[in-house]
């Protein structure tokens, strides 16, 4: 016998403790079955969907499977391979550390997610004050969709006296890996940029992009406790669901070396991966 459970749409809430072993027993009471029905004999296969942030990790208490998942579940090699290329070309570009900056500036990127202009002053200001600790600080890859934004960011940077790169300047003497690169969708492309943020000596991004939250995890996933209840979600609020409401405007939040810009809005690391 199959039974079809309710299908959990992306926006509905997640599952923790207790709640998932619920949705079974519904679906059993809906197919008038009881657990002493099944049998190898009668065996009972239930179909469930859950599209996305299906588990919340922590209403359940379970941050440390949660590292272990994310250890576990890797992205594509062949696309992991195009960033190493990309970071082994910046390192040898670089002669000092190398801060990575995601930046969302792309035209469907929604103003209320925190626009350009937004992330553009407040990495500035990091950055400033990274290098008044790090007189060395200069050189800055910045990972972003659109070519006005990284134009208006190097624009921003340069006459301060810092050297921004991107992957079409890291990867100049090397189009063939670029053309492969510029060949792949939107999603994986990004994936190519994950080696480099993940990497780079600091990183700045932006909590409501789920790649600058999964990359600030991946840096700080092997550190002693929990980097998100730690550096980002103290003195906020759950709203709905997904939802995270931060006191005042945007600002940054992190540790020394990888720092998310925060603002009221999604924030989806309670249920990834």
């Amino acid at each position: 016998m199959v039974l079809e459970a309710k299908y959990r749409k992306y926006l509905d809430p997640s599952h923790l403790n207790g709640t998932f072993r619920t949705l079974i027993d519904d679906t059993m009471k809906r197919g008038n079955i009881t657990r002493r029905g099944i049998s190898a004999q009668k065996p009972v296969r239930i179909v469930y969907g859950d599209p996305y942030l299906a588990w919340n990790y922590t209403a359940s208490l379970e941050t440390d499977l949660k590292k272990d998942l994310f250890r576990t579940l890797r992205y594509n090699t062949t696309l992991l391979g195009f960033g190493k290329q990309v970071f082994d070309a910046l390192k040898r570009s670089s002669d000092g550390p190398v801060v990575a900056i995601h930046l969302r500036g792309e035209a469907d990127w929604p103003r209320e997610f925190g626009d350009a202009e937004t992330q553009i002053a407040l990495y500035t200001e990091e950055l400033e004050k990274l290098r008044k600790d790090n007189q060395v600080v200069k050189d800055v890859y910045v990972s972003c969709g659109s070519a006005s934004a990284t134009k208006t960011f190097r624009e921003k940077l340069e006459p301060l006296g810092y050297v921004i790169h991107d992957k079409y300047s890291v990867l100049a003497k090397q189009p063939k890996t670029l053309e492969k690169i510029e060949a792949l969708s939107f999603d994986e492309k990004a994936v190519t940029e994950y080696e480099s943020l993940v990497a780079a000596d600091y990183f700045m991004g932006i909590l409501t992009s789920s790649l600058s939250a999964v990359v600030a995890y991946a840096r700080t996933a092997d550190d002693e406790g929990d980097y998100y209840e730690k550096s980002i979600h103290p003195e906020t609020t759950r709203t709905e669901f997904i939802g995270r409401k931060y006191p005042g405007p945007p600002s940054m939040r992190g540790n020394e070396h990888t720092k998310l810009l925060v603002l009221t809005g999604p924030d989806i690391m309670d249920c990834y991966p």
